[in-house]
């Protein structure tokens, strides 16, 4: 028999023995890590259109994210004097500010409006940092979000020019108040464009195909990860180490992408302006979905690739072994509660999901379980001798 079809079996010691009963295609190996790796690449893309979809799509995220956005100090002053533009967008030298001022004091009044428009940024701030403004903030947000939803879903939601606007009219309305103006002069103060009516159909396709995307490429990855580890018979631990490894990565291309992305945005709408501060804060709030997602995804893989190598053939994977398998034949609750503890402290530090979804904690959870238990089988088996000693 030619010798690359010989049984090989794992050299005798303290831990279990592999035998396989023939080769391995050679092509086998480069197939199943070429899966996996196609399953990272999936999985990059498709972490990033979930955040698009909860960030961008989700009126509650969108609300919490804009809350937040306002008590960052820097976009507070931002919007303070987007506000105050908009406060003095009619107010002229010859306009309201210099109106009540005798005709030989007329000149003065674009200096008077300067010194008053100085003072209302302080003001808008002022009023921006009250609790009260914060859930009109909020409130306008959340109107502003569904009008978007519906262009997007049905062609609901614009104006009459056809466009989706924040209204900021009442926090322009307040801010004239306390300064003496009165009421704004036109009901289009403060009214900011979010989407024009010539961008509604190249949203509607960029959402339609987000959506479409998501869920196709999550199916994806759990084939693709499904068909590498059950191809790679006689080293699937290994395989499952890959994948553990394939998800670190993943990961941190994540938090690398945030980064590299969130230079590129604040250099493209800010540059070198007072605003840069406010839009680098915006950036960070609007990807702290994006962030928590690749803190989730760091964690299972450093879990995943813990358990492969507890379960691997390592002189000290097998020392591993040996000593947890009195543990799991007489306080097995012991185990599983250190483990459910270190669970539940992993899940308050690294929120799996952007920390808003349930469902991925649980599905962590019950990895983790299940990882215990198969390595506990594992363990009664190798070392039946051992389990039944007091630890």
């Amino acid at each position: 028999m030619p010798e690359s079809m010989q049984p090989l079996a794992a050299p005798s010691g303290g831990g279990a023995q592999v035998v396989v009963t023939g080769a391995q295609p050679r092509w086998r190996k480069p197939l199943v890590v070429g899966l996996i790796v196609l399953a990272g690449i999936v999985m990059l893309v498709a972490s990033l259109t979930v955040w698009a979809r909860r960030q961008a799509l989700n009126t509650d995220n969108w609300v919490e994210a804009s809350s937040e956005l306002l008590q960052d100090d820097a976009v507070r002053q931002a919007v303070s004097v987007a506000l105050v533009d908009a406060a003095f967008r009619q107010v002229g030298g010859d306009g309201e500010a210099g109106a009540d001022l005798p005709p030989l004091l007329q000149p003065l009044a674009s200096r008077l409006t300067a010194t008053l428009r100085a003072s209302a940024v302080d003001v808008a701030d002022q009023v921006l940092a009250r609790p009260g403004v914060q859930s009109t903030w909020r409130d306008v947000n959340r109107v502003a979000h569904r009008n978007l939803i519906a262009v997007v879903e049905d062609d609901r939601g614009r104006d009459a020019s056809g466009d989706v606007v924040l209204d900021l009219n009442p926090l322009v309305t307040d801010i004239r108040g306390r300064l003496g103006l009165g009421p704004p002069p036109s009901p289009d103060a403060g009214r900011f464009v979010i989407l024009r009516n010539d961008q509604v159909e190249t949203l509607q396709t960029a959402v339609n195909a987000i959506r479409r995307v998501s869920l196709l490429a999550w199916l994806a990855v759990v084939g693709l990860f499904g068909a590498g580890i059950w191809l790679a018979r006689g080293w699937r631990h290994t395989a499952v180490m890959v994948a553990g490894w394939t998800f670190v990565a993943v990961g941190l291309a994540l938090l690398v992408i945030r980064r590299v992305a969130g230079n590129l945005v604040v250099d493209s709408l800010a540059g070198d302006s007072q605003n840069r501060a406010a839009a680098r804060s915006t950036w960070l709030i609007a990807t702290t979905l994006l962030r928590d997602s690749a803190q989730a995804i760091l964690a299972i893989g450093a879990l995943v690739v813990v358990g492969a190598w507890v379960c691997g053939a390592s002189r000290h994977a097998t020392a591993v072994r040996r000593w947890l398998a009195p543990w799991f034949s007489r306080r097995p609750l012991a185990v599983y509660g250190a483990f459910v503890l270190f669970a539940l402290f992993l899940l308050l530090v690294l929120p799996v999901g952007g920390g808003r979804r349930h469902g991925g904690a649980l599905v962590l959870l019950a990895l983790i379980l299940a990882g215990l238990e198969a390595l506990k089988r594992m363990t009664a088996r190798e070392f039946p001798s051992v389990g039944g000693a007091t630890p």
